[in-house]
């Protein structure tokens, strides 16, 4: 179907996750996309403590931005990035912890198996 990152710098001292997917084509426009990136914002917020997710996408990808917005994501600024042989423009959004939890439906989601994954993320167990 496709994939779903979560990853970060400096965790433990930040808390700011990274977030982004990929669907194949078929499996675009049917919502696993926003369930993807719902389930992977409740591991960060709920479950690791995070206080803010950050995403990216270039400007014409409407579907990304658009899953991302209907998250409760808000606009965070552009980068110019390499796009073929032109630099084009990337937005970056954010999602705080506060905006989450105004906006998430926090009974959704069910994760087994993460205490002892917690040193990994530089949490304790």
């Amino acid at each position: 179907m496709g994939s779903q990152t979560l990853e970060a710098d400096q965790f433990a001292d930040l808390g700011v996750v990274d977030t982004a997917s990929w669907l194949v084509p078929q499996w675009r426009g049917r919502g696993v996309g926003r369930e993807m990136r719902a389930a992977v914002l409740h591991l960060a917020f709920a479950e690791l403590g995070a206080v803010a997710a950050v995403t990216s996408a270039w400007h014409d990808n409407h579907a990304s931005l658009g899953v991302s917005r209907s998250l409760g994501y808000l606009d965070n600024g552009y980068e110019l990035h390499a796009r073929g042989d032109r630099a084009d423009r990337m937005e970056r959004l954010i999602l705080t912890v506060d905006r989450w939890r105004d906006l998430a439906d926090l009974a959704t989601v069910d994760i087994a198996g993460l205490r002892p994954c917690l040193p990994l993320f530089g949490l304790s167990g």
